[in-house]
């Protein structure tokens, strides 16, 4: 489903994180998987990835602010950033992702998700 697919995976919970990372790429992507935005932003100033999935209740900084810094950087401004989390939030910071699923995450429908993210043109 995801074959492919370059995925970079935030989340500060390393059962979450692992067991995220580990149904990804049972669905065909490969997956650099961090628990940090400083970590992610190390990883996307290394290579290119096709889209990021990131908790947004993150300890040191929130996914927020990795979106803004995404979409600020021209370099991977074009980027889809997909949130999760397992905390309410308002419809107008949903919409500010380019997907948007609540914890516990249902694989089949975050893959979906990754993937119309993936075709959006850009």
């Amino acid at each position: 489903m995801l074959h492919g697919l370059f995925l970079l995976l935030v989340e500060d919970h390393e059962d979450t994180r692992d067991y995220l990372r580990t149904m990804l790429e049972y669905h065909g992507a490969s997956v650099n998987a961090v628990a940090t935005v400083d970590e992610a932003m190390g990883i996307l100033r290394e290579i290119r990835v096709d889209a990021i999935v990131t908790d947004i209740g993150l300890r040191q900084k929130p996914g927020t602010w990795l979106l803004e810094e995404v979409r600020r950087t021209p370099r991977f401004a074009r980027t889809p950033v997909i949130a999760v989390t397992g905390r309410s939030v308002p419809w107008s910071l949903r919409t500010m992702f380019d997907g948007f699923l609540e914890k516990p995450v249902d694989l089949e429908q975050l893959c979906a998700v990754v993937l119309a993210a993936c075709r959006r043109p850009a």
